[in-house]
């Protein structure tokens, strides 16, 4: 979640990096809050409904962010 963060500081995420991240949401259980918080912050940005379908998942996240 690090790199990818600091990928999204720098403005170099690519649909490759963002799919990769995207696989988390099905292990949202083994996030951290922070992690989860930053996990939230990216899944939600329009890198990533560029690159995956979010609203496919969403439940899941809202699940999860429930949870903790």
């Amino acid at each position: 979640m690090d790199t990818i963060t600091y990928m999204k500081e720098a403005g170099i995420l690519s649909n490759k990096a963002m799919r990769e991240v995207s696989d988390l949401i099905n292990h949202l259980d083994t996030l951290t809050s922070h992690q989860l918080v930053d996990f939230t912050l990216i899944y939600s940005s329009s890198e990533m409904h560029n690159a995956v379908d979010v609203s496919a998942n969403a439940s899941k996240l809202e699940k999860a962010l429930l949870s903790k």
